[in-house]
This record gives structure tokens, C-alpha cells and sequence, in this order.
């Protein structure tokens, strides 16, 4: 897992391929994230995850909205207290997919795509105290690696 001094310049709120994305081999299917295993508590605090989705178009389209529909889980360790967040920014409208394909013309079709978060950003009760957490992205019956990160005191 990167440490926080890579994830410094990842552009965050972005649904980019960052230095920090994890890389996939084209066989690969489902959701992968990553994000530091330690954070400094600070006024400026960020908790920054980098995830890829690599899936069939046949599963893409069973989703309004994939990018925006996939959920982040983070459980606070101490007391197992689980917070949660979509893709989608406060204020903003989901980019809906427009029209269906025939699965013939899906079938061969794989979509890769990429995420840039600050979980601080997108769930706002996330707290900031010291402590360990745990994180996962989901959507569907797709669940991501499980990635532990410290929050230390500075």
C-alpha cells in the first residue's frame, strides 16, 4: 500500500487514472482501492483513496449511474461504527447512462475506470480522531479489497 507522500499529488475528486490507482490485468473484474496506511491528524486533513473498476459493459449497464453508485465503507475499529458514501459530490447530478446496447453487442466489451477521493469530502461524519479504519468500496455484489489506514496524532 503507498504511503501518504504518494498520495500528494493525486487529484482528488477526479475520475482519472492517478499515480495511485491500483493497476489491474485485463482478466481482472471488480473493484480494487488503495489509500495510506497512515494519515497525520491536521487542520488540512485529507483521507485520500484511489480505486479501479474494471468490468463487462453487460454489468456497467445494469446501473444508472456505475461511477455514482458506488458505495465507500469505512468502520471505525474502536467501536466498529461503520460510516458510508457514494461517488457523487454533494450538489451535483449523477451522469445517467443513455441507452441500452443488445448483450450481442456488449458481450465483448470491458469498461475500465478509475476514482480519486477524499473521504473527508464525500462522507461528512467521518470522524476525525485518532484511530484504526478499515475501508472498502462496493456496488452491487461487487465488493473491493479491504484496506487498513491509522489515523495518528501529529
Amino acid at each position: 500500500m503507498p504511503d501518504l507522500s504518494e498520495f500528494s499529488n493525486v487529484s482528488l475528486g477526479t475520475f482519472d487514472e492517478d499515480v495511485c490507482s491500483p493497476a489491474v490485468d485485463e482478466k481482472f473484474r471488480g473493484l480494487v482501492i488503495s489509500a495510506p496506511k497512515k494519515i497525520p491528524l491536521s487542520e488540512d486533513i485529507v483521507f485520500p483513496v484511489c480505486g479501479t473498476y474494471q468490468v463487462d459493459e453487460g454489468e456497467l449497464i445494469k446501473y444508472r449511474s456505475f461511477e455514482n453508485e458506488i458505495v465507500i465503507i469505512v468502520t471505525d475499529m474502536t467501536d466498529n461504527k461503520p460510516y458510508s458514501g457514494n461517488l457523487l459530490e454533494n450538489g451535483f447530478e449523477p451522469d445517467i447512462l443513455d441507452g441500452f446496447r443488445s448483450d450481442d453487442e456488449v458481450s465483448n466489451v470491458v469498461v475500465t475506470g478509475w476514482f480519486n477521493v477524499d473521504l473527508y469530502r464525500q462522507i461528512s461524519k467521518l470522524p476525525r480522531l485518532p484511530g484504526k479504519y478499515q475501508v472498502f468500496a462496493t456496488i452491487g455484489d461487487m465488493k473491493s479489497n479491504v484496506v487498513a489506514v491509522d489515523l495518528i496524532k501529529k
